[in-house]
């Protein structure tokens, strides 16, 4: 219990437990081959669902699916790891071979996804968690996991289920925004919806991370500069 907990206070405190490697603001803009650019191999990925490939407990949208049939072509392994018990819903990305997890230790605790990536017989170095909740799905980090967040999907909902969702939404707002300040406050390097523009190749990806890393190479010897005075 003590892992769920202490897991919002990393996120709000911690440099280190709020990044993601990559922030977009749709699942479908996710390309796995040009982010390995960035940060290496990645054979497995573990995917949320609710907000993230649809709206919350409804059905995965059909370009979604498409996406994760993509992945799975292209030799990855692709596992949901879901707080919820398993429903229809994924019977589709289930018939594809897409194994569905609920573990006995909910996401944001680390061990949840450690016993993800022991699914899918693979190292957390090799992995990837995309998800829209930095306070569950971000949990990831705690396990050695590079975490990549995408924009909710917008659900269409009563206003008491809006309501009773509140707590939810506001927090994931709020982790959302203080990853920002530290994206911009530290220099962190973070794909965004401009770096998977329509055409981009692996060539332009390279361009972009280098112009990127410079700009962060840069930004820490002003710091230091700074510092100096």
């Amino acid at each position: 219990m003590w892992k769920i907990l202490w897991h919002p206070l990393q996120l709000l405190t911690s440099n280190a437990f709020n990044r993601a490697i990559v922030k977009v603001s749709s699942f479908e803009k996710i390309d796995l081959d040009l982010i390995e650019e960035l940060r290496g191999k990645i054979n497995g990925v573990i995917l949320d669902v609710d907000e993230t490939m649809g709206p919350h407990h409804g059905d995965p949208f059909p370009q979604n699916i498409e996406h994760v049939r993509q992945m799975i072509a292209s030799g990855r392994q692709v596992v949901i790891f879901s707080n919820m018990k398993k429903s229809d819903r994924y019977a589709e990305l289930e018939a594809m071979g897409v194994k569905v997890i609920t573990s006995k230790y909910p996401k944001p605790d680390p061990r949840g996804f450690i016993e993800c990536c022991q699914v899918m017989g693979l190292d957390p170095s090799e992995v990837v968690m995309i998800g829209d909740n930095f306070g569950t799905d971000g949990g990831c980090v705690n396990a050695g996991i590079d975490f990549i967040h995408v924009d909710p999907i917008k659900t269409e909902e009563s206003v008491w289920k809006s309501v009773k969702r509140l707590p939810q939404t506001l927090s994931r707002s709020l982790f959302k925004y203080v990853s920002d300040i530290h994206d911009d406050a530290m220099g962190r390097l973070v794909l965004r919806d401009e770096h998977f523009g329509e055409g981009m190749s692996v060539l332009d990806m390279s361009h972009h991370i280098g112009q990127l890393l410079m700009d962060e190479l840069v930004g820490d010897e002003d710091l230091l500069a700074e510092e100096v005075k």
